[in-house]
């Protein structure tokens, strides 16, 4: 326990230089707080109200900036005649509306996926079906005199039959897109259909889909 105790004093010599130290610390400590304060004076506080009626800002630069809010809020709008009638205010109500909803149809469009299936319709369909069956039409129509088969008595040539099979595979086609507008776009995906027709329509025209819609799209 004695040689704990020895090995724990501290010399005087040692402590007095400790004691020095911490002084010497102390008094830096003090000049660089002079300084600081010295370099960084008090900013009196400015009156003013603000536009929530704050008052006491510490900065002029955010007094000028609530200025500019302030002139802003209470520009010539605000004091215009044609702000105050209820009629605009409903044009400019519907106009927004409006372009709410033409954002959704935007959206609901899905324009990406549609472009890719005009593009698919065009390789397949266009080059593989449509074009050969006009360059039949037109060769049978004008090298070998537009012959007309024996079985019909109407008279009917083969290159109208031909057109007449494009004709209405094209309005197929019309009438896949007409259903893709109507039930996906403006049914499910968009809410115009649901304020136009009512829930109990829009829910018809949904289980629809398919065939009965595409048969009467292709009808008209």
């Amino acid at each position: 326990a004695e040689r704990v105790q020895e090995l724990c004093q501290i010399p005087e010599d040692e402590e007095d230089e400790n004691a020095l130290a911490s002084e010497d610390a102390s008094e830096q400590n003090a000049a660089f707080l002079s300084q600081l304060a010295a370099s960084h004076p008090t900013i009196e506080p400015i009156d003013g109200e603000g536009l929530d009626g704050a008052t006491n800002e510490q900065t002029p630069m955010l007094k000028q900036a609530r200025m500019r809010r302030r002139v802003q809020i209470g520009g010539p709008e605000s004091s215009n005649w044609l702000y105050n009638q209820p009629a605009f205010l409903k044009l400019v109500s519907w106009v927004d509306n409006f372009r709410k909803q033409m954002h959704l149809l935007a959206v609901a469009f899905d324009l990406p996926y549609v472009a890719e299936s005009v593009w698919l319709f065009i390789q397949n369909e266009v080059t593989m079906y449509l074009v050969p069956a006009l360059a039949v039409s037109a060769f049978l129509f004008y090298h070998l005199g537009n012959p007309s088969p024996k079985i019909l008595e109407n008279g009917a040539t083969l290159s109208w039959w031909i057109l007449f099979g494009l004709r209405n595979y094209m309005t197929l086609q019309l009438a896949y897109g007409s259903e893709y507008v109507v039930v996906d776009v403006l049914a499910l995906r968009s809410t115009v259909l649901l304020g136009l027709l009512g829930p109990l329509p829009t829910l018809y025209i949904i289980q629809a889909k398919g065939w009965p819609l595409v048969s009467i799209f292709w009808g008209l």
